[in-house]
């Protein structure tokens, strides 16, 4: 049984020529002559020889001998007109029917490399996308060219060729209903195809690939069509690679990497996504260089896709400063005219210049503070030999240089009655000084100010984050009155009509009076769908109109519009300060005055009142202004937390400031956005659903044989819309799918307002749309399977594409925004930690539910449909809930516990507007 039956070198019925037996066309890249020239791609069929049994119904070719294609389910032969009709394997009904098949024992079963229990044996078979095909009136398993028949519990569809064969009254088995006499076997897309065809089509499990077509002359005939073979298997791999898109090189920080045995993991990670072009490994600086086709395949992706392997990757915080450029001119005699007489620079300047080279602005601490620093250095060589003990003394000039900067914003506090960080800092210095102390003055100085400029750092690449909150509101707008000028969006009033071309900005808030189109509002409301917008319907400034122009009267000017509104609540969110923060401040104004009091008291009144001499009570006060003085709290949270926010920046995480990751460490609720957080934020294919086989011997079969023919069409069509969902159609398609539809004969292409686009593609009515294309074409009714399918699809926040052929439902496309690779991972790992997940989102709620399925986020805690202003609603009665928690216990233990131990914090996940 377990033995492969052996396979004829060339199809039946093909001739060495290239042309098939009985004028029908073979297929240049199975080599049959199968329904591929027919669907337009090769369909990778599995091809074999069926001869008429007791139960067949008429003679095939070959005197009772018929040629037939398995295709994804599929049964076909060549019909009497020469078109394909539906065929089913015979039964020989002349033999009883306990003799038609055998019961596979264990080991039979283990040496076919198959579970032993039945029911686990077919969901190997179904996640492994083996052949089946009816036989007779039930299916069985192509494995190894034998009829594999699955009785288990789930098998309700045994009729009376199969029912009280051998197995069946075990319950459960596996039984040989016989061998095949195939011809060809379907390749597949394992691993080694992977390599050779350039791509990977999850979707129907087929090799999918184009068609190289015959060329007229016949001595040429071989070599011109081997010709074409290879410049379609090159136009493949350049399609998998991203086409024609110009490549984007992304450098990233994997510390994954201990070793090169890393290296082939990397590559075998990411040389066989789409779009990569070139993958480059530096094990000693845990670099990888990456060349990918950005619109196939975003550096976040990237980055998902290796850190699924726990490779640690993030990307690579690098700047580039500009280079100059000198433009000579040169003469009629060649002569350069424009070229500056050299000039002679100094030591001192070629030192500057490779300086500023080395370091850009802004990548070292200011100059006073780098002096404080080498001259600590150099003080601290006075404990390392008595021959060194001078060298103290040069923390002196560090002081001078560094101490004049704090102390003038030490002043500026005092003459506004305030005693602040930099008043402190003075303070500790002089009191350092006035004891002997100067390495530790020093210190202060330098160790100050490399925590303010690091600080410094921090906050201005933060301001970043709100720059692109900014970047949303829109800069000009165009009146219809003049649709060629811009003005700015300022002068636009209300009453107005201004015009939106497709992939502008809408400016302001307005009403649809004219046209219709899909609008972007991700960047407001989170909704991953685009909004279909009609006249009347509501548009918001800084959203995107995708499809159609737009005519729309403005109702709001530009500082009233959704978009302003937002970035208004951000700056206030970002200006809002925290209880801790109150109470630090609250602490510092009452305890430094005080502390500053106490040290003047000791370091005078012994000398007033006591007569005493001698520089001890003035010792003991600078002792006390240096240890009761916070100095060293102040200094060392700043340079711990700097450490905590330079190690999250190697990691790609930026953090605000130190109080922001102080507050992480108290963090029991997380609120996460959806789309763009948890998910990829952009659609993706991510299933095809062909329509119901039919198995009626010399029925008509279904109109697309094959997922690969189904996309092949649908590209034909996408390619010349721009709806992300079209986008994403042809992104999930694969690179030989979308070759194959470059060679499609397109015409007579229009737009089914409402429902879709309509073509002629190789002659055949083409029909690509959404619900409302189904429901007008009766497609639902016509095939209740895939109806149910595509419910269950909606239901999930999913959208659905029917594709028809010739009139006739031929399938349906999912597309949805497909979970990013590491979200269950991340929100498992915070739950693990005690912390609560709460998903807030814009989206509906079949997306919310199915998102947070995944994630594992409880649905108690998954809120959908929300605009920007109630997620901020939530966030706020939230914190209000943790307060009241935090203050509920009114008891002395209660209150005491609450002057050491902080309330919990919440924090909010998210991007764009979030």
């Amino acid at each position: 049984v377990a033995s492969t039956r052996a396979m004829s070198s060339l199809p039946h019925g093909v001739a060495h020529g290239g042309d098939a037996v009985g004028g029908f066309e073979e297929c240049s890249a199975c080599g049959t002559a199968s329904p591929c020239t027919d669907q337009g791609i090769c369909v990778d069929p599995t091809a074999l020889r069926l001869r008429s049994g007791a139960s067949s119904q008429g003679q095939g070719q070959g005197g009772g001998v018929r040629e037939a294609f398995l295709i994804e389910g599929q049964l076909v032969v060549r019909a009497p007109d020469g078109g394909w009709q539906t065929a089913v394997v015979p039964v020989d009904t002349s033999r009883p029917v306990r003799e038609r098949g055998v019961a596979l024992s264990d080991a039979q079963v283990t040496a076919l490399g198959l579970p032993t229990e039945a029911d686990e044996a077919r969901i190997f078979f179904l996640r492994n996308q083996v052949d089946a095909v009816r036989h007779g009136d039930h299916f069985d398993f192509i494995v190894n060219g034998r009829l594999i028949h699955v009785v288990d519990d789930a098998v309700a569809d045994c009729g009376g060729d199969c029912g009280g064969a051998p197995g069946h009254n075990r319950g459960a088995s596996l039984v040989d209903h016989g061998g095949l006499d195939l011809i060809r076997q379907r390749v597949g897309t394992g691993p080694q195809t992977a390599s050779t065809s350039g791509q990977k089509t999850e979707f129907g499990g087929g090799r999918y690939m184009p068609l190289a077509r015959n060329t007229p002359d016949k001595s040429t005939h071989s070599e011109g069509q081997l010709d074409h073979k290879r410049a379609l298997a090159d136009a493949v791999l350049l399609e998998h690679a991203g086409g024609a898109e110009p490549s984007t090189h992304t450098r990233l920080k994997v510390n994954g990497i201990c070793c090169p045995s890393e290296v082939p993991l990397i590559h075998s990670i990411l040389d066989k996504k789409p779009g990569i072009r070139s993958v480059k490994v530096i094990v000693p600086t845990k670099t990888v260089l990456v060349e990918h086709a950005s619109n196939t395949i975003s550096a976040s992706q990237i980055v998902d896709a290796l850190n699924a392997a726990r490779l640690h990757a993030s990307l690579a915080r690098q700047k580039f400063a500009p280079t100059a450029h000198t433009a000579v001119d040169i003469g009629e005699d060649g002569v350069p005219t424009s070229v500056a007489p050299y000039e002679k620079k100094s030591a001192w300047s070629r030192v500057v210049t490779a300086t500023k080279n080395t370091f850009p602005p802004g990548s070292l601490p200011p100059l006073t503070t780098q002096i404080a620093c080498v001259c600590l250095a150099i003080s601290l060589l006075s404990a390392l030999h008595k021959s060194l003990r001078d060298t103290k003394y040069v923390a002196i000039v560090g002081i001078i240089v560094g101490l004049p900067s704090i102390a003038a914003k030490a002043f500026g506090s005092l003459r506004n009655y305030v005693v602040d960080i930099n008043t402190l800092m003075t303070l500790s210095v002089l009191g350092a000084c006035g004891l002997g102390y100067y390495g530790e003055g020093a210190a202060v100085v330098a160790l100050f100010g490399v925590s303010e400029w690091l600080e410094e750092r921090a906050m201005g690449e933060a301001s970043v984050a709100m720059g692109a909150v900014l970047a949303l509101r829109p800069q000009s707008a165009r009146r219809l009155s003049s649709p060629e000028t811009e003005v700015p969006v300022e002068d636009i009033t209300v009453g107005e009509t201004v015009l939106v071309r497709p992939g502008d900005q809408i400016p302001v808030d307005g009403v649809v009076t004219v046209g219709t189109s899909a609008v972007n509002e991700a960047a407001l409301t989170g909704e991953s769908v685009p909004v279909s917008k009609t006249p009347g319907a509501l548009v918001f400034g800084g959203t995107t109109n995708q499809a159609g122009a737009l005519e729309i009267r403005v109702t709001a000017i530009s500082n009233d519009s959704a978009v302003s509104r937002l970035v208004r609540l951000v700056e206030e969110a970002q200006a809002a300060r925290s209880n801790s923060e109150r109470a630090v401040e609250t602490f510092a104004k009452h305890y430094t005055p005080v502390v500053v009091l106490v040290a003047f008291l000791i370091a005078t009144t012994p000398y007033i009142f006591a007569n005493a001499e001698g520089p001890r009570y003035v010792y003991l006060a600078c002792v006390l202004l240096v240890v009761a003085c916070p100095c060293a709290l102040v200094l060392s949270t700043p340079v711990v937390s700097v450490c905590g926010l330079t190690k999250a920046a190697r990691r790609g995480m930026l953090i605000k400031g130190s109080a922001h990751l102080e507050n992480l460490g108290k963090c029991a609720v997380v609120c996460v956005d959806k789309t763009g957080t948890l998910t990829e934020g952009r659609f993706a294919l991510t299933e095809v659903l062909l329509a119901s086989p039919v198995f009626i011997e010399g029925g008509v079969p279904r109109p697309a044989l094959s997922a690969g023919a189904l996309l092949r069409w649908a590209c034909a069509l996408e390619t010349r819309a721009s709806h992300p969902v079209a986008q994403a159609v042809l992104a999930g398609s694969g690179a030989a799918v979308r070759v194959a539809a470059k060679q499609c004969a397109v015409s007579d292409f229009s737009i089914l307002p409402g429902e879709g686009a309509v073509a002629t593609v190789d002659g055949r009515q083409i029909e690509v749309g959404g619900p409302a294309l189904a429901k007008r074409r009766g497609w639902r009714a016509g095939d209740k399977a895939l109806a149910k399918a595509v419910d269950s699809w909606e239901k999930g926040g999913a959208t659905a594409v029917w594709v028809g052929v010739d009139g006739a439902v031929a399938g349906a496309l999912r597309c949805e925004d497909s979970l990013r690779l590491t979200s269950p991972a991340a929100t498992a790992r915070l739950r693990g930690m005690g912390v609560e997940v709460v998903m807030l989102t814009g989206d509906n709620e079949g997306s919310a539910l199915r998102v947070a399925a995944l994630c594992g986020i409880a649905q108690r805690d998954t809120h959908y449909g929300m605009t920007p202003e109630q997620k901020m609603r939530f966030v706020a009665s939230e914190v209000e809930s943790l307060d009241k928690a935090w203050r509920a216990d009114t008891s002395r233990f209660g209150k005491l516990r609450r002057r050491f131990v902080p309330r919990r914090a919440l924090a909010m996940v998210g991007d764009g507007i979030n």
